[in-house]
């Protein structure tokens, strides 16, 4: 009875990596978790990274480029995301256990302590992201509360992980489709660049900016397609999901 008091639910995360990971996560669950994860306020900073004009205000690459270089970047990111996510729904580990593998036991720990530091470096820049954002929404709420709300959200979204995906594809994608859709119908209202003004010069700068963004969720796919129904449903839900969004 006290062992099983401290088990998760059957269809949630296990608190230990001693139970056995549920597989409850078909294709459409991990699809729309890997596409809210693919849009992001970054967005905007990394198409400047790639568009970013030089010290004159001169384009160093059209935008024709800079489009292709990141659809270029993004897919063979997401590619290697689909391969990384493979793994987890092999072996029902995550990515830090795996780790193991290919380092032993006491080597892997120091990739994970770096990853442990750059989830937190990570976390926190994300929290300050949507601070700044709401902020920009509705001055009314000072910035600290937001931080600390969206700290809240974010610790019970890894409390009930799976839960929480699941909720992310019934009801918090559709928010995400609308609200792009709403963003794209503004961005064309707008007069449109001159789309070729600029060079193909830093074509392969921009796209490597656009896989670096990909494969940022390569050392913690596994941490998620652990819990997938299948290897297929990891493979396509990660590469499919996160690219088309990105």
């Amino acid at each position: 009875m006290q062992e099983e008091s401290v088990r998760a639910p059957r269809d949630e995360a296990p608190y230990t990596l001693d139970q056995p990971a549920p597989r409850v996560l078909g294709f459409w669950d991990q699809s729309a978790f890997w596409a809210n994860l693919g849009v992001s306020l970054l967005a905007f900073s990394g198409a400047y990274t790639v568009l970013a004009p030089t010290e004159d205000g001169r384009p160093t690459i059209s935008i024709t480029a800079g489009i292709t270089a990141m659809i270029v970047g993004t897919l063979i990111g997401g590619l290697m995301l689909g391969l990384a996510a493979v793994p987890g729904a092999r072996t029902g580990q995550p990515a830090m256990v795996l780790l193991r593998g290919l380092f032993g036991a006491r080597p892997s720990y120091l990739p994970t302590v770096l990853n442990i530091a750059q989830l937190v470096g990570w976390g926190t820049f994300e929290l300050i992201t949507i601070a700044g954002a709401a902020r920009a929404l509705y001055d009314g709420v000072p910035r600290w509360a937001y931080v600390v709300a969206a700290g809240v959200i974010t610790t019970v979204l890894t409390i009930w992980p799976l839960g929480s995906v699941r909720l992310l594809r019934r009801y918090v994608t559709v928010a995400v489709c609308l609200a792009l859709v709403y963003f794209y119908i503004q961005l064309l209202r707008e007069p449109l660049p001159d789309l070729n003004q600029g060079s193909w010069g830093g074509f392969w700068i921009g796209a490597d900016a656009a896989l670096a963004v990909s494969i940022s969720g390569v050392a913690v796919a596994a941490d998620y397609t652990r819990h997938s129904r299948t290897q297929r449903a990891a493979f396509g839900s990660a590469a499919v999901g996160y690219s088309v969004t990105q």
